[in-house]
């Protein structure tokens, strides 16, 4: 048996062709289609080898405590109008 080649990474335009290629389907009023299963096996063997490529890139960081996270963007309204009474309010 002889040895393979190290598969490429997949490029997002490849894993689309195999979508087109192995998932789309046209019934018999024309209609066209795509088995969503084995679509999302493709999306999700494309996911998992892009993870794999940027965690090899990249260390990954540590978190931030919740301190030193973003501030709330929302602040509290003072003097704001109440909403009225009835239909329309």
């Amino acid at each position: 048996m002889p040895d393979e080649a190290p598969s490429l990474p997949m490029t997002a335009e490849d894993a689309v062709k195999r979508i087109a290629a192995e998932c789309a389907f046209v019934d018999a009023n024309g209609g066209v289609g795509i088995r969503l299963k084995p679509a999302a096996a493709i999306v999700r063997q494309y996911a998992d080898q892009f993870r794999t490529i940027a965690a090899a890139r990249q260390p990954r960081r540590p978190s931030a405590s919740r301190a030193a996270g973003q501030p709330a963007l929302l602040l509290p309204v003072a003097g704001g109008r109440t909403k009225s009474e009835g239909p329309g309010g």
